[in-house]
């Protein structure tokens, strides 16, 4: 599809006039997300110069392949059979609204506005360089995303699903000859990114960079803010449950009881990541190690109290657990079986030729099943 026109010198001027008008008319000044999204609305409009204007047209993607979900209307969110990620996706689009709701008119039907372009581009490429400074890389922007190396290791034979690059911004440095003279007898103190490899990378192969540290993102996280997910499992992906339904001090479940029912090979297994889904659900549970007074649930320290009552209790826990997993499951509005269907070898491969934007939504509720089936079956055993 050829990308829908853009009206540059108009657009960008009354962007450029809305921002200066939003930002005098109000206490706060535009945050740094907003106020990249119009610089590179500026880029695209030929304002930033040669450069910019050839990679936001060239090389970033166009608008009707987004795959971020505050790009989608509701059709496009439906496919995602998850009411909470739907839901903030349109508190986004409603955010960008009412900074500029003269500009978040759709390009064409089922295709976002140019400034939502912008501001997905500016979400999902942009890299944090300190406390509240945020940067828009060209070229670094391209790298994909693998897994952190354990413990941050940088040394050789690391497997090859873990990063191989990490980017870092070097100290300025002053341009001109050494002593810092550059000619007009002033300092001109100068920051670069580099790319730098964390291991031997071969010829050829792609450089990969860690989105989102050792600790990982969530699969909501991963699809609202980049619009894609972990394949195969991720062990920092939870199941959204509400202990507060519970009672005031919800019992946890016992985790001696998990591995004498899992067994201990598959049991710690899954704690040694194994199996991401089960260790994912196992994680995403209030458990309590016999040997503990509080919850092994590393994540969640503060969800659950230490809870008595005995294992009666805690069946009441996992009774209420288990309601909410099933929820969660009844949004599910096709077999998951088909959904795998739908991304499988050749059939996979020409969704995503198609229609990346549908393949990135069936990926994001294959997953999400995936880890509510794990949950249904480790709650009820």
């Amino acid at each position: 599809m050829p990308r829908p026109p853009c009206p540059y010198p108009e657009l960008t001027l009354r962007l450029r006039g809305a921002a200066t008008a939003s930002s005098s008319s109000s206490a706060d000044p535009l945050p740094w997300d907003v106020l990249q999204a119009l610089a590179l609305l500026d880029g695209l409009a030929g304002d930033g110069g040669e450069f910019w204007q050839v990679y936001c047209d060239a090389l970033l993607p166009a608008p009707e392949l987004l795959t971020l979900p505050m790009c989608w209307e509701g059709p496009r969110l439906a496919e995602l059979q998850h009411a909470d990620i739907a839901n903030a996706a349109r508190a986004q689009q409603a955010r960008l609204s009412s900074l500029f709701p003269m500009f978040m008119e759709p390009l064409a039907p089922d295709v976002p506005s140019w400034f939502q372009w912008a501001f997905a581009c500016v979400r999902s490429r942009a890299f944090r360089v300190g406390p509240d400074a945020f940067a828009f890389v060209p070229f670094l922007d391209f790298a994909n995303h693998a897994d952190a190396p354990p413990n941050g290791t940088t040394v050789n034979g690391t497997s090859p699903l873990t990063a191989n690059a990490d980017f870092r911004l070097s100290p300025a440095t002053t341009r001109g000859t050494p002593g810092g003279d550059n000619g007009g007898g002033s300092d001109d103190g100068v920051s670069y990114f580099e790319l730098v490899a964390l291991r031997d990378v071969a010829p050829g192969g792609e450089v990969t960079i860690c989105y989102c540290g050792p600790e990982g993102y969530t699969n909501q996280r991963f699809m609202a803010q980049y619009g894609f997910v972990p394949r195969g499992g991720n062990p920092a992906d939870r199941i959204k449950l509400d202990l507060e339904s519970v009672g005031p001090h919800p019992a946890p479940l016992e985790l001696s009881l998990f591995q004498d029912l899992l067994g201990d090979a598959l049991f710690l297994g899954a704690l040694r990541g194994s199996d991401p889904y089960l260790l994912a659900a196992l994680k995403s549970l209030p458990l309590k190690d016999d040997n503990d007074d509080g919850d092994c649930n590393n994540d969640d320290d503060d969800d659950v109290g230490a809870g008595g009552g005995g294992r009666g209790a805690s069946m009441r826990t996992a009774a209420v657990l288990l309601s909410q997993v099933e929820s969660q499951l009844a949004e599910c509005t096709t077999p998951l079986e088909a959904d795998e269907e739908l991304l499988s070898d050749t059939s996979g491969e020409q969704l995503w030729a198609e229609d990346p934007r549908l393949a990135a939504a069936v990926s994001y509720r294959v997953e999400r099943k995936r880890l509510l089936d794990f949950g249904f079956v480790v709650i009820v055993v």
